[in-house]
């Protein structure tokens, strides 16, 4: 990404880079089983590089729903936004 798109949030390119190399130790794998409130995962049925942590997320997320969306990658808000508002609607009238 250009420079000038970072300078638009206010943000450095060389710092945001230097943020998200920092995510890459975290790891909160033994914290997501002490979530106790209803979650909903969402993932683009297309999303291949997330499908297999999100079904992760799914197991170790005990009160979970995983829901995968058709015809949407990584992007679903913009691949099929009607889809995602139904999935998100229907989840907060059942809780």
């Amino acid at each position: 990404m250009p420079k000038s798109n970072f300078n638009q949030i206010g943000l450095e390119k060389s710092d945001f880079i230097k943020l998200t190399k920092s995510f890459k130790n975290l790891d909160f794998t033994n914290d997501l089983g002490k979530i106790l409130c209803p979650t909903l995962i969402i993932c683009g049925e297309k999303d291949i590089p997330n499908k297999n942590a999100a079904r992760q997320l799914n197991k170790l997320i005990l009160n979970s729903n995983l829901e995968f969306i058709e015809n949407a990658s990584h992007k679903v808000n913009t691949d099929n936004p009607k889809e995602l508002a139904k999935l998100i609607d229907n989840f907060y009238n059942k809780i």
